[in-house]
């Protein structure tokens, strides 16, 4: 199809189905990074195959269990997978910007202060645990801890960290330059490949790292080393290493966190991408380029434009059969019941004609669906003059119970009627609806509505009712 009728034929909603698979597909591409969400993915996936086969070749039975199936895992996957769900939204929805971060010289101060005390620590066997907070926010991640509100130093850190301190075995949190938290609890992590021979500080470590942006450093009490982890990687380093990567964290302009978050962004950028051309691609699979079908309906004949002064006599057969092709889902937004074959009598006179259904006709509110033939393929019309006839109007009298019926007078005594062209027969007069004698003679005068004659119809203008009284 040519790109000008793919554009007339994208409406907005259709934008908005295709943004809405594309965030979708995006949440799905960002939760692929996750080895839990892999594996749904993975699982739904290969359901999703068996369904589409069982659909396609028409497997009933395969087809509704699979259809059950969807239903379950769904609820099973809200329940199982409730957690990396949230944390999922969490990193989708977080809005909170990290800003400058603290001033160059005081994140200078840290990062130094930081290196200097976990190598002595690591030097001295001493375990540590101390978290760096990033753009995104980690108050639903983490727990516990007692308040701190102060500017790190050595002996500070090497005092919470001491073995007979009370909160040796948490985790200290750093916020904008300062130590804000002491003793708190980390999600643990469940990548045990990741985590490798390290322990439980270095799953708290992993486990902060996968559900939000935060950096974490961690001193192996056992084995004397320093890790950092970081969006869900772990990964053992010497002391210039942490320093050059706690300097770039903090400093956000640094050339080393403008190429890491650069780098995230790109991912994001690229996933982003990936999404709307997969959910574009799917729409124009799917929806544009269905399969064409071929569908029949009985629809009405309309006429329309035809001169003042003349009827269509004979030939008006009506529903015929029309089919239509077009897409599924076009099928799917149109009413068959408001599909309406429509003919243009305008410039026609009186006389016999043939109407050749399948190029005369026009087809309305059948959107973009096309006209693939009719039944019959040809009509004919005959168009007459409208005839008139001036009728006189009879009381039609009933009861009376064997007396003389009484005379009486009708008011209007003729109505003026329209013949029905293809009428077997003219009619002589036009009655009105029973009307009792005595309550009659009762009233005096009674309002009686006229009864349409056969092969006519009152003309236009004419009030069907007549004034019948007693003389």
């Amino acid at each position: 199809m040519p790109t000008a009728a793919l554009i007339e034929q994208f409406r907005w909603s259709d934008a908005l189905d295709v943004l809405v698979i594309a965030a979708v597909i995006f949440a799905l591409l960002i939760g692929l990074r996750r080895p839990a969400f892999r594996a749904l993915v993975l699982g739904l996936g290969l359901l999703l195959a068996v369904f589409v086969t069982a659909r396609s070749t028409n497997m009933v039975m395969t087809r509704a269990l699979t259809q059950a199936a969807f239903v379950l895992l769904g609820v099973a996957g809200v329940v199982v997978f409730q957690s990396d769900i949230r944390n999922l939204f969490d990193r989708l929805t977080a809005i909170r910007l990290r800003g400058r971060g603290p001033p160059r010289d005081a994140a200078a101060a840290l990062a130094e202060t930081v290196t200097v005390t976990c190598t002595k620590m690591a030097q001295q066997r001493i375990g540590a645990l101390i978290a760096f907070r990033g753009r995104e926010d980690w108050d639903r991640q983490v727990t516990g801890g007692i308040e701190l509100g102060a500017v790190a130093s050595e002996p500070l850190l090497l005092s919470i960290f001491q073995r007979d301190s009370p909160g040796h075995d948490g985790a200290v949190l750093v916020a904008d330059g300062k130590l804000v938290r002491f003793g708190a609890h980390l999600p643990l992590s469940k990548n045990l490949a990741e985590i490798g021979v390290g322990g439980t500080r270095h799953a708290a470590a992993l486990g902060l790292s996968e559900v939000c942006d935060a950096l974490v450093v961690v001193v192996s009490e056992e084995r004397g080393t320093i890790s950092i982890a970081e969006r869900g990687a772990l990964a053992v380093v010497d002391g210039r290493t942490l320093h050059a990567r706690l300097d770039g964290f903090l400093h956000f302009e640094r050339r080393g966190g403008d190429r890491r978050d650069l780098r995230h962004l790109l991912q994001n950028l690229l996933a982003a991408v990936l999404a709307l051309a997969a959910s574009a691609t799917l729409w124009f699979t799917l929806v544009h380029q269905a399969e064409t079908v071929t569908r029949r309906f009985q629809v009405p004949i309309e006429t329309r434009n035809l001169a003042p002064g003349l009827v269509i006599a004979s030939g008006r057969s009506s529903p015929v059969t029309v089919a239509l092709t077009g897409p599924e889902t076009v099928f799917d937004r149109v009413d068959p019941a408001e599909i309406v074959l429509s003919f243009d009598l305008s410039g026609v006179s009186a006389g016999t004609y043939t109407l050749d259904l399948d190029t005369d006709g026009e087809l309305k509110n059948a959107g973009d669906l096309e006209l693939e033939g009719v039944v019959p393929e040809r009509l004919r019309v005959e168009i007459q003059p409208v005839v008139e006839r001036e009728l006189p109007v009879r009381p039609n009298l009933v009861g009376g119970n064997g007396e003389e019926l009484p005379t009486v007078v009708v008011e209007p005594a003729t109505v003026r009627v329209v013949l029905t062209p293809d009428g077997n027969q003219t009619p002589d007069a036009v009655r009105t609806e029973p009307i009792d004698v005595a309550e009659l003679r009762r009233l005096g005068t009674v309002e009686a509505r006229l009864v349409r004659p056969r092969d006519a119809r009152f003309a236009e203008g004419v009030t069907p009712t007549a004034q019948v009284r007693v003389q």
